[in-house]
């Protein structure tokens, strides 16, 4: 028990420490087969991939040293969209005994908006292993309002036993869900009331309430608002960003630009196929290339190679570059990572996937449901 408290103060405080500088973004601990709309507020609309044909995922990623592929970290993904539920366990190897050890635990309940595909939170637990069970440390619950639109997010946090609320993020939308505000606010452990943390407002292109061209973001300084960062946008036909520029504000007014990503995209303006990276020069007063992405795919669209290249003396240089391979049903079985060096490339990790339960370490997670009224606003409604 001792050891879970460190773990988890360790981790509260490095999720303060963030959620103090930008909003928390949960889609970091979902598994690759939610697809989040990045547009909505809050990461709380999602899609499943591969929805029809499976339920079950188990990736396996190893690191190649000295000529052998050695066990690294393992997740076991399950979800039920009948039941609107996903679990996502996570574990490291032990080379000491030799098997996989549980680490977190992540569990979902999710509803579909009759209107189209999306699913949208309802809440999120996340656990921690303590030896031998599960461990509540963090409670989520998303409230929508009679549009299922997110309106708010309540956080709280188990401190010995005792869940104590220690985030809350409420929401301002427009005509289509968009958010126009968000508000994070942070509890005060002396006091135990929200205060004032981050907010951002959002503003989009005149006419068209999806097209987001600006998000700026203030600090709370205890008495007012200060303005802090704000990132333009310029976007496509399907609304995809083309160019994103990343400013810095100093004393609530002076703008200073930071970073620039370029992007180009295939026929049709949805595929990925190249990201340029740049870096405000303040000395020469111009953009300079740092890097750039390039995306190829197969012929059913799914991801072939991304590499990733350095800008170095006039000439891009290669990084890294991760190579995917797919089974029959169009499902990535396997993601392979290779560093560059001076005589080229090496691999250094990969992730291979399994749809079906397996007889590798600990048994399978089950998942435990309930079924959730579609347009009820309460996720704790009987």
């Amino acid at each position: 028990m001792k050891k879970l408290l460190l773990l988890f103060v360790s981790f509260l405080f490095a999720t303060l420490a963030v959620s103090a500088q930008s909003k928390p973004d949960v889609s970091k601990f979902m598994p690759d087969f939610i697809k989040f709309d990045k547009a909505r507020s809050g990461d709380a609309y999602f899609t499943i991939d591969r929805v029809l044909t499976t339920s079950y995922e188990d990736k396996i990623t190893q690191n190649w040293v000295n000529n052998a592929w050695v066990n690294v970290d393992r997740s076991i993904d399950q979800w039920d969209t009948n039941t609107g539920t996903i679990e996502s366990v996570s574990m490291v190897w032990d080379t000491l005994s030799g098997d996989w050890i549980n680490e977190m635990k992540m569990f979902v309940t999710f509803a579909q908006n009759l209107t189209d595909s999306t699913l949208r939170f309802l809440t999120l637990d996340m656990y921690m292993w303590d030896n031998s069970a599960w461990v509540l440390f963090v409670n989520s619950v998303y409230t929508y309002d009679s549009n299922n639109f997110l309106v708010e997010i309540n956080s709280s946090v188990n401190l010995g036993g005792t869940i104590m609320p220690y985030i809350r993020v409420v929401y301002t939308n427009n005509s289509v869900g968009y958010p126009l505000t968000e508000v994070e606010e942070n509890v005060n452990f002396a006091t135990l009331l929200f205060e004032n943390e981050e907010m951002h407002i959002y503003t989009y292109q005149g006419g068209n309430p999806k097209y987001l061209t600006n998000d700026l973001q203030s600090e709370w300084n205890g008495s007012a608002w200060i303005d802090t960062s704000k990132t333009n946008y310029t976007r496509n036909s399907k609304l995809k960003p083309t160019v994103e520029i990343e400013s810095d504000i100093y004393g609530g007014a002076t703008v200073l630009d930071a970073n620039k990503t370029e992007s180009v995209y295939l026929a049709g303006d949805d595929l990925l196929s190249s990201e340029i990276r740049y870096w405000w020069n303040t000395a020469g007063t111009r953009w300079d290339i740092g890097g750039r992405n390039t995306y190829t795919y197969t012929t059913f669209n799914k991801l072939d190679v991304m590499l990733m290249e350095n800008y170095m003396s006039g000439a891009y240089v290669p990084w890294l570059r991760t190579t995917h391979t797919y089974d029959g049903m169009e499902r990535e079985i396997l993601e392979q990572t290779e560093i560059y060096v001076a005589k080229g490339f090496e691999i250094y990790s990969r992730t291979t996937t399994a749809y079906t339960p397996s007889a590798v370490g600990d048994e399978s997670p089950i998942l435990n449901g309930f079924v959730l009224e579609q347009n009820y606003p309460n996720p704790f409604n009987p």
